[in-house]
């Protein structure tokens, strides 16, 4: 069954695979997604300061900057806290 992501799941496959500066097309196919949507999320990203985009031997390439860096940790962290959570049994009410 085709399961739709949301645009919060989408910025933090983004965030996620730019730990490692990466261009736009491989970016594309780790995300799943087409260009055009990739680079709209970029632009996005980008104008949050969460990534920047700088040329690396002449190949165009983006990568987290330290608020993208912090952001996917606290992230990551709250993903492994509700995931504890959820393998635990209690009552909230």
């Amino acid at each position: 069954m085709y399961s739709k992501r949301s645009q919060l799941e989408v910025s933090f496959t983004v965030l996620s695979i730019l730990r490692t500066p990466t261009g736009a097309t491989r970016l594309m196919q780790k995300a799943n997604t087409n260009y055009v949507r990739i680079m709209k999320k970029l632009d996005e990203l980008i104008e949050r300061g969460l990534v920047k985009k700088e040329a690396i031997d002449g190949r165009e390439l983006y990568s987290l900057t330290d608020k993208g860096v912090d952001i996917l940790k606290d992230y990551q962290t709250l993903i492994l806290k509700f995931r504890d959570s959820e393998d635990r049994e209690f009552d909230m009410f």
